[in-house]
């Protein structure tokens, strides 16, 4: 996964849930404490926000989910 992320070398990497974040970052720490941020890694940059799956079960929160990708398109 390094060897094929370093060719396409992104500007950003957006991790979508727990799985992504503990797959790529190799941390187990809460969602919570994770969302939002902008975290560097490997000399790539990757944003961590919730699954779309939580969205659709917790619609109260998709203003959280929108400001998130607003993020994205600024640190882009």
């Amino acid at each position: 996964m390094l060897t094929q992320l370093a060719l396409i070398h992104p500007d950003i990497i957006v991790c979508l849930g727990r799985h992504a974040v503990s797959t790529l970052l190799g941390t187990s720490a809460p969602m919570r404490d994770l969302r939002g941020r902008v975290v560097p890694w490997h000399d790539m940059q990757v944003m961590v926000t919730y699954h779309p799956a939580y969205y659709l079960r917790n619609a109260s929160q998709l203003v959280v989910g929108r400001e998130d990708f607003k993020d994205v398109a600024q640190a882009l």
